[in-house]
């Protein structure tokens, strides 16, 4: 059985890795990309208006887009659009983070500091990887699409997974030379 105290001390460390951890998923749904002023008004002037009938994507979907949306849109146009099965990439990218994200929170749930770095860090290079990967390509930072929120949120998400489980580390170290918990 724990001790008390030990509980306490790693109470902070523990919800900063939760927060980020959590919010790593969340972010595959918050917007990725929205619509610069001047799309975002040619979107307007036909509200509701289907993109893609067979996306089933309308104007008002096209102003913020997420990680989700835009792997959806990938995998359905691929072919058609690259003459490839390119989407199913991006897909594996956006299940592999979503996966990360949900190890991570139950690594966080268990206190396992090691492998919430391990998941956070992998994370972090997909993460970044898509990033650079879109950018390259001109899909978002350009006349039609800026960053969205959720591309700011992923970085600090990693962060606060990473300084809550390198806490945590640190805490169960201290605690096992004083050998109050054994881990």
């Amino acid at each position: 059985m724990k001790k008390p105290f030990v509980d306490k001390k790693l109470l902070i460390p523990f919800i900063i890795a939760l927060v980020g951890a959590v919010l790593v998923v969340l972010c595959l749904f918050l917007p990725y990309a929205s619509a610069t002023d001047e799309f975002a008004a040619a979107l307007d002037s036909s509200p509701n208006s289907i993109i893609s009938q067979d996306l089933r994507i309308s104007t008002n979907d096209m102003k913020n887009v997420s990680v989700v949306d835009f792997s959806y849109m990938y995998s359905a146009l691929s072919y058609s659009l690259f003459g490839g099965n390119d989407g199913y990439f991006y897909i594996g990218m956006v299940i592999a983070i979503g996966l990360f994200g949900l190890l991570c929170t139950l690594f966080t749930l268990v206190k396992k500091a090691t492998p919430i770095i391990v998941f956070s860090f992998l994370n972090l290079l997909i993460v970044a990887f898509q990033n650079y990967d879109y950018y390259l390509r001109g899909v978002i930072g350009n006349e039609v699409y800026d960053w969205g929120i959720a591309v700011y949120l992923f970085y600090i998400a990693a962060a606060l997974s990473l300084i809550g489980a390198i806490w945590m580390l640190v805490v169960k170290i201290k605690l096992k030379k004083q050998n109050v918990v054994k881990f």
